[in-house]
């Protein structure tokens, strides 16, 4: 990795690679994170979604190389509620040359899908 997320750190939002070549990220959602409807903002559950993105696309790459965002997409299918436990868990579905397209499902405690993300990421030389 390329080092800190601040805004994943701020969250609390905790993220691991887990054994079968998925990347997985978790939040439970606080009374800060609702918009005026009372539900988790959807730019919360996107943000929770993009996190698992970035370590896909990010995680093996060498310090010389980072992969970016061209394309993401968010279907919303149900509400996030205040303590709710997030889980977003995705991995890559398809590489060529250098880009990687990344699916990711989004789920509440009770396992049902709160989002379907979709992305695309261009790898490009790091001069950071």
């Amino acid at each position: 990795m390329h080092g800190s997320d601040p805004a994943v750190d701020r969250l609390g939002i905790e993220c691991q690679r887990r054994g079968d070549g998925t990347w997985a990220a978790s939040m439970t959602v606080s009374e800060g994170d609702v918009n005026s409807h009372g539900v988790c903002h959807g730019g919360i559950v996107f943000l929770l979604a993009d996190a698992v993105f970035d370590r896909v696309t990010n995680s093996d790459l060498s310090d010389d190389r980072v992969a970016f965002a061209s394309n993401a997409t968010i279907e919303f299918v149900r509400a996030g509620r205040i303590g709710d436990a997030l889980t977003a868990v995705g991995s890559a579905t398809d590489r060529w040359g250098r880009s990687t397209l990344v699916d990711i499902v989004v789920t509440n405690g009770a396992n049902e899908t709160v989002a379907h993300f979709r992305g695309k990421t261009r790898t490009v030389n790091n001069d950071r």
